[in-house]
């Protein structure tokens, strides 16, 4: 499985995952809302929720088990929570001990900043919103989600594209690897003709200190 991380391209001065609202407001950064004024924001899709310093909110009860991948690595992960726009907890794991190969998969890095491990089966809770797009119509910092045994099998993010599948590219990383690379869309997957591409309409949510305790307590009660 290969997954991606968002980077910042030095030779073009740009980051390879762009958010594509970021035209609507050129005075603030790509990850802010609302004038930086989440007490105004309502978005009712399915991403994930920020805090106002523009990380991720993830809740634990600091559960653990050891894990290990088809190539033999073994390591031990937290099994923790990060929140869809809705409050849906979507189940991910932190590593602790295990080689940096351990830190984020596919999915932990399109849907996740590459902060979490996210598992196949957890993604459709996140496509709840994003918008299908057709790929004569991709665009920069969209989202390629491949279809195999399961709906969700691998995911990367668009950095070029003139409109087919031999000719747009995306970004990322393969199984336990850590460093980065370009494949061609038609190239990045076995089964490259099973695949979507999905837009992210609105910014995530930002959420504030209070709805965050309320969204932490929801899993410890569980």
């Amino acid at each position: 499985m290969k997954t991606w991380r968002y980077f910042y391209h030095p030779d073009l001065s740009i980051w390879f995952s762009v958010d594509p609202l970021s035209d609507k407001y050129p005075n603030l950064t790509p990850y802010a809302y609302c004038a930086n004024n989440p007490v105004r924001f309502v978005d009712p899709d399915g991403k994930i929720i920020h805090n106002t310093k523009g990380n991720i909110v993830y809740a634990t009860n600091g559960d653990r088990g050891i894990f290990e991948h088809p190539s033999g690595s073994k390591a031990t992960l937290e099994i923790g929570y990060v929140f869809a726009d809705d409050g849906t907890p979507v189940q991910v794991f932190k590593n602790i001990d295990g080689e940096a190969g351990w830190n984020t998969n596919c999915h932990g890095t399109t849907f996740t900043d590459g902060q979490y491990w996210l598992n196949n089966a957890q993604v459709p809770t996140l496509l709840d919103g994003y918008k299908k797009i057709k790929i004569e119509k991709a665009k920069v910092g969209d989202k390629i989600v491949y279809h195999g045994e399961s709906n969700s099998e691998h995911s990367m993010t668009i950095t070029k594209t003139d409109g087919t599948m031999k000719g747009t590219e995306v970004y990322g990383q393969g199984g336990l690897e850590v460093e980065n690379h370009i494949d061609k869309t038609n190239e990045a997957w076995s089964k490259p003709q099973n695949s979507t591409v999905v837009r992210k309409e609105n910014p995530d949510k930002v959420a504030t200190d209070k709805e965050i305790k309320k969204l932490k307590r929801s899993i410890h009660n569980e």
